[in-house]
């Protein structure tokens, strides 16, 4: 057999590697048994030789930098013996990589028992674009596509076998024939002719797909026969589909027809209506048709209310789709009645009656409101082993200023009695059973939590098994089950899965924990281990990325070669590289080789996006109207970075920016951004141009702090100065910075858009250097420090300091200004502190201290969530340097809010006083104050 190939394995990477080898196998023995047993003693003999070399060959190329990456997923080695199940399993990591069309495998005998083994790899195509052509019909002029009905990419968007940047797989060809042309039914199309043609680019290994389309005639509608159960009907529906007739028939037009009839039908209290369509074409080439419509109304329904004013709001969501009319009474009853008690009616009684005639149902609520109950006392019954003072501080309804003074809300209760029942869960008393019954005297309702407690069940013993790595004593101190504490199921969950994932840290990947909980109220619980094996890290395998993005994946994959295989690392990592939004793909395959070796295959699909946007506004200081537009690149020059621009047009502010960005500065996790920007903006004492460059660098230092470094120059030109000029600060004389900038955050609020608990600590320093302009240079020191506080149930106290200091040739630009919506509501913006003596507007200051104190509460006198007052005090003051400040000249003010919850913070309607002038001042804006 010497220099001739034997071919030991070929298969299709389109079903499963493992079941078509076995089958290859199969086929090559019966082959070897009919032609006289050549292979087969080839075969037989072949297990006695040891491997001399490997190559890959790609599409009969052998490429040494596409070896290196596929060489880890090999279960043997050069001089190892040759094994065939080693040869398979192989085979199927390859397969794993995914992007394989055929993989084939031969040997090549060579003298001394040694031979080479080749790997023919057959890659698959790219689809680099899907392409649609439209022909012209043999002997007829050429019949262009309407895209006036639909576009290219609705064409696109309807198929979805196949997809741009995907891999492509020519057995899903049939299939986008079938998507297509379901598209051209749906828009009348019926006898059109679909084909398809693929131009393979092999160097590049990209595929283009060609739709060939011949349309033909769109169909058109003939005539509409319409029959309507109801001659009324018959009058109201007709003119809605006898403008079809004469028309091009497009089945989601006239699906957006008969749903306009159905809305009609519902108005006219017809329910449940059945709207069949036929279709009966005309001719062979389904270019003409007539619409055979049909439509039976059903039921009328007419739903009456006896006792309340009509709720067709509450139910007409229940009578939206066709139901059991029993259900949709009985559903509708239980929702009239919660919103009853849900308004104070909690001794509210209704009834109901349905009553037939003809094609006519007529349903009647009976109601009983009887007396809305505002709320009395709240008592606690049946609780024998946790005491009603205990109970009392987890009840919320009881601090209630609505329910004393307007009414008691079924929601209120409910949320109380559940809050209860966890809580007795808690504490070992899974089957506790909470209801809260009303007790009426005269206007009150006083409020009778009765608790049927059930069974405490506590931990008597506390046993581990099977568990050969960690101590007993050591898998005890993990867990929060304790013996001689009350038994909580859901805890001893928890406790499993944390084990579960110290266990996977030190790489026993298939840990099964068990745990066994005896009968009776004293649990004995015995926890099995089934640690398996302990596995190391094998390769790492990265398909797919450029070579910067492969390299950036090593660089930050956190496990190296013999470290304890840790699938929570991997995880970690994984969910840090799909944050970055580099890749649209990124999937982790682990591979076992060996007996306690992982290797780790990577399949990534870069992101190549490119993002447009468009945003209407308002300036964050004078509320000023402003338009942006966005535009952003993914992933340039094949690298992990993005190109973004920006331009932002206002009345107050004017901003253009590039931006050249990357999650992974040097391959590390620090964020990296280079910037080059041009604004224009206004302010009340001066406005300014500028451009400039800058290069920021922020890395995360634990989950809730960061620091921040940049450097940065940029040129500024005061064009309107409404103060008297002074220092470096004149009209039309631009004037260069080159600064430094170091900052450091440090975020422990619960929420920053809307804290409740929580601090919150930043600091900024900023330090202009004479690099471009002799002897101008200043520092800038800036800190803030945020505390939350939960006082009484549920309101907050906020207090906060900010803090101000600089030194130097200060341009106005630089300076520290305050006052307005976001500082000091005691004025409006930018009006604290020093003022010019000529023309009365802010100078700024080298030193500004600001304090700020805010209590807020829910308003419980009206039904409506996420609805707050605060009570605010601000202090504070600019001073023109840093020797003037003087605690005695800070000034004061008083308020009142209004806040509105919303994701991105409070709505706000703010009062002040200032204490120095009493003189009111209002303010709206968005977000807190500090």
């Amino acid at each position: 057999m010497r220099n001739k190939y034997l071919v030991l394995n070929s298969a299709s990477g389109n079903a499963h590697s493992d079941k078509i080898i076995k089958i290859a196998a199969v086929i090559l023995l019966l082959f070897a048994l009919l032609t006289g047993n050549s292979y087969l003693s080839a075969t037989n003999n072949i297990k006695d030789y040891t491997i001399d070399e490997i190559f890959f060959k790609f599409h009969d190329k052998i490429e040494i930098a596409k070896i290196s990456r596929l060489q880890p997923l090999l279960a043997f080695k050069k001089g190892d013996p040759f094994n065939y199940r080693l040869l398979r399993k192989s085979m199927e990591n390859l397969y794993k990589v995914g992007s394989f069309d055929n993989i084939e495998t031969r040997v090549q005998q060579k003298t001394g028992k040694k031979l080479d083994i080749y790997f023919m790899l057959l890659e698959k195509y790219t689809i680099h674009s899907i392409k649609v052509r439209h022909l012209q019909k043999s002997n007829t002029l050429i019949q262009v596509m309407p895209f006036n009905l639909f576009n290219k990419n609705e064409l696109k968007n309807a198929i979805f076998s196949l997809r741009e940047r995907a891999y492509y797989e020519e057995e899903k060809l049939d299939d986008v024939v079938k998507e297509v042309k379901q598209f051209l039914n749906s828009r009348g199309y019926f006898n059109s002719s679909v084909t398809y043609e693929v131009i393979k680019d092999r160097r590049r290994l990209l595929a283009t797909v060609k739709l060939l389309i011949t349309p033909h005639r769109q169909a058109a509608v003939n005539q509409v026969h319409l029959t309507v159960n109801s001659p009324k009907l018959m009058e109201k529906i007709n003119g809605y589909f006898q403008s079809n007739q004469g028309n091009p028939y497009i089945r989601a037009k006239l699906n957006q027809t008969i749903e306009k009839v159905k809305r009609l039908l519902k108005q006219q209290k017809y329910y449940f209506p059945e709207i069949t369509v036929k279709e009966d074409f005309l001719n062979a080439d389904k270019s003409s048709l007539n619409l055979n419509i049909t439509i039976k109304s059903g039921y009328r329904y007419v739903f009456e209310f006896k006792g309340i004013r009509q709720k067709m709001s509450l139910i007409a969501s229940i009578w939206e789709k066709k139901v059991f009319e029993k259900w949709a009474v009985r559903e509708s009853k239980a929702r009239i009645l919660y919103h009853l008690k849900n308004n104070g009616y909690l001794n509210a009684e209704i009834e109901s009656t349905i009553t037939g005639e003809k094609d006519v149902k007529t349903i009647v609520f009976h109601v009983k409101k009887r007396r809305k109950y505002t709320l009395g006392k709240v008592y606690f019954k049946g609780n024998r082993r946790i005491p009603g003072k205990e109970l009392r501080k987890i009840v919320e309804i009881d601090d209630m200023a609505f329910e004393r003074l307007h009414h008691v809300r079924l929601d209120s209760l409910l949320l109380d009695q559940e809050v209860l029942r966890l809580y007795y869960i808690s504490r070992g008393f899974p089957y506790t059973r909470v209801s809260p019954r009303p007790k009426f005297r005269g206007d009150e309702a006083d409020i009778y939590f009765e608790i049927d407690e059930g069974p405490k069940f506590t931990v008597d013993t506390l046993l581990f098994d099977g568990n050969r790595h960690f101590t007993s004593g050591a898998l005890s101190a993990f867990i929060h089950t304790r013996v001689n504490q009350p038994f909580v199921q859901q805890t001893l969950y928890k406790d499993i899965e944390k084990l579960k994932r110290i266990y996977r840290s030190y790489g026993f990947d298939a840990i099964e924990i068990i745990p066994e909980v005896s009968p009776g109220n004293e649990k004995s619980i015995l926890i099995r281990v089934k640690e398996g094996t302990a596995y190391r890290m094998g390769s790492l395998v990265t398909i797919g990325a450029s070579a910067q993005q492969r390299k950036l994946i090593e660089k930050r994959f956190p496990l190296k070669k013999d470290d304890p295989f840790d699938q929570l690392k991997i995880d970690v990592f994984k969910n840090e590289i799909e944050s970055s939004s580099i890749f649209n793909q990124f999937r982790i395959i682990r591979i076992p080789r060996g007996p306690d070796i992982m290797d780790v295959l990577i399949r990534t699909n870069p992101d190549r996006s490119i993002f447009y946007g468009f945003g209407i506004g308002w300036a964050q200081q004078r509320k000023w109207p402003r338009v942006t537009l966005e535009y952003q690149e993914r992933n340039v020059f094949n690298s992990y970075s993005s190109f973004s621009a920006m331009l932002q047009y206002g009345t107050a502010e004017k901003r253009g920016l590039l931006s050249f960005d990357t999650p992974y500065f040097f391959k590390t996790h620090i964020n990296s951004s280079f910037k080059v920007w041009a604004d224009n903006e206004i302010y009340p004492s001066y406005e300014f141009d500028r451009f400039g460059i800058g290069e920021t660098l922020i890395k995360r230092l634990t989950p809730n702090s960061y620091a921040m470094a940049s450097f940065s120059w940029y040129k500024t030109t005061l064009k309107n100065l409404e103060i008297t000029p002074q220092g470096i600060d004149r009209l039309s004389t631009p004037f260069d910075t080159t600064a430094l900038h170091f900052s450091y955050v440090n975020e422990k609020r619960d929420d920053p858009f809307n804290p409740t608990k929580g601090s919150f600590f930043s600091s900024n320093l900023k330090i202009g250097l004479p690099v471009f302009e002799k002897g101008y240079s200043f520092i800038k020191f800036r800190w803030s420090y945020q505390k939350n506080f939960k006082i009484s149930r549920n309101g907050t106290l906020a207090a906060s300091v900010r803090n101000g200091l600089a030194a130097g040739d200060m341009s106005i630009t630089e300076r520290f200004f305050a006052g307005g919506t976001k500082t000091f509501r005691g004025t409006y913006w930018d009006q604290l502190g020093p003022m010019d003596p000529v023309t009365g507007n802010p100078t700024g200051g080298n030193a500004l201290v600001l304090f700020n104190f805010e209590t807020t509460f829910p308003i419980q006198l009206f039904p409506i969530n996420d609805l707050y007052y605060s009570i605010f005090a601000d202090i504070g003051n600019v001073f023109p340097t840093v020797e003037a400040v003087r605690l005695d000249q800070m000034q004061s003010a008083v308020g009142f809010s209004l806040k509105y919850k919303t994701p991105l913070g409070p709505l706000r309607v703010d009062l002040a006083w200032d204490l120095g002038t009493g003189q009111p001042k209002f303010h709206v804006g968005i977000g807190n104050v500090f």
